[in-house]
């Protein structure tokens, strides 16, 4: 089994609900367009949890960055220079420091 999620400790992730906290909750633009698709986001002990109340076994599992920044040209949502500039600056910071917001990982049937 092969899955691609959300990682929920990301920092783009965390920088997103930071903003969404200290604007009360006025400020969601940003992240339901990132991330329209997926109602959760996940942490590698809950996706193991999950993966084990399942009958899989994690084999092995790495971050990777879900934003291909030299495409944001072709986002609508990218127009917005300060999102841009967020998400640009984000995106790189946590693949420096290995906190990218996406999980890869590779389960094995038990």
């Amino acid at each position: 089994l092969a899955l691609r999620v959300p990682d929920a400790y990301s920092l783009l992730i965390r920088a997103l609900d930071l903003t969404y906290t200290l604007s009360g909750g006025r400020v969601t633009t940003a992240g339901r367009r990132l991330y329209r698709y997926h109602l959760y986001g996940f942490g590698v002990q809950t996706l193991t949890r999950y993966l084990d109340e399942t009958g899989f076994t994690l084999a092995h599992f790495y971050r990777e960055s879900s934003k291909n920044l030299a495409a944001l040209d072709q986002k609508a949502w990218a127009h917005n220079p300060l999102i841009r500039a967020g998400v640009g600056a984000l995106t790189r910071l946590g693949e420096l420091v290995g906190r990218e917001d996406e999980i890869v990982a590779f389960a094995v049937k038990r």
